[in-house]
């Protein structure tokens, strides 16, 4: 059975002429591909702070594009190149502006290499756009 898939401009946009979707919905939940600190041309940002922002903003473009928001994240799976610090560290401090102490669900994994030349965080994410209360069971 097919489920809907989602992009959005920009990089979604050009990734989907390859055939690759940015968000599928199946039912109450949002799947996100793994969202890089790519810009809308699909160039990485290089400085790892500035990587880790965009990223963090491709995940909310594709969580946008599939009815969703960083406030229904309640998962988080992270994949890091280098030292642990460089990209987990600066994504921690902006995690936590977002969310404050209820972080959601997180695994960080460190890696050789991502998908593009210089990338160095990779954000999947999942989020629940369902009806609230059937959520806390």
């Amino acid at each position: 059975m097919p489920f809907p898939t989602f992009n959005y401009p920009g990089a979604g946009d050009l990734m989907a002429q390859s055939g690759l979707c940015q968000a599928v919905r199946v039912g109450p939940v949002v799947h996100l591909s793994g969202q890089g600190g790519w810009d809308a041309q699909l160039q990485v940002v290089r400085e790892p702070r500035a990587q880790v922002e965009q990223a963090l903003r491709n995940v909310e473009a594709a969580l946008r594009a599939a009815g969703a928001s960083l406030h229904d994240v309640f998962k988080l799976l992270v994949f890091v190149t280098g030292e642990f610090d460089t990209f987990a560290k600066p994504l921690l401090e902006r995690l936590n502006e977002i969310y404050g102490s209820a972080i959601p669900a997180m695994s960080v994994i460190g890696v050789n290499t991502l998908a593009f030349d210089g990338m160095g965080i990779e954000i999947e994410a999942q989020a629940w756009v369902g009806d609230a209360a059937k959520a806390n069971l």
